[in-house]
């Protein structure tokens, strides 16, 4: 008789973001919080996608996140879909991250 595991299987859900994509968001976003000594808010993952956004796709170091990237309706090669987003409202990430950044320190 073959037993089971007991402890769950720590797969990726199917359809779930990869994770070094959240890992490098969720960093940024801590470090904007914490150089403001606030608690993280939407603000904050916002920094934190537009700071991710910054990158260049094809600088992913590991070539499994950038196939997973497409996985999950991401492009693997190019700029980032959030920069795409951004510069076709006619905005920058720059600028767009600056004007989050003033808010914040506003209410302080």
């Amino acid at each position: 008789m073959r037993l089971r595991p007991t402890q769950a299987v720590t797969h990726r859900a199917v359809g779930a973001p990869p994770e070094l994509i959240c890992a490098r968001v969720f960093n940024i976003a801590a470090h904007e919080a914490i150089a403001r000594d606030q608690e993280v808010g939407p603000e904050h993952l916002l920094l934190g996608l537009l700071g991710d956004a910054a990158d260049p796709v094809e600088t992913e170091p590991y070539a499994d996140e950038r196939r997973l990237r497409g996985l999950v309706g991401l492009p693997d090669h190019g700029p980032h879909a959030i920069r795409l987003l951004v510069e076709a409202r006619g905005l920058t990430l720059e600028a767009l991250g600056s004007a989050v950044r003033s808010e914040l320190d506003r209410g302080q």
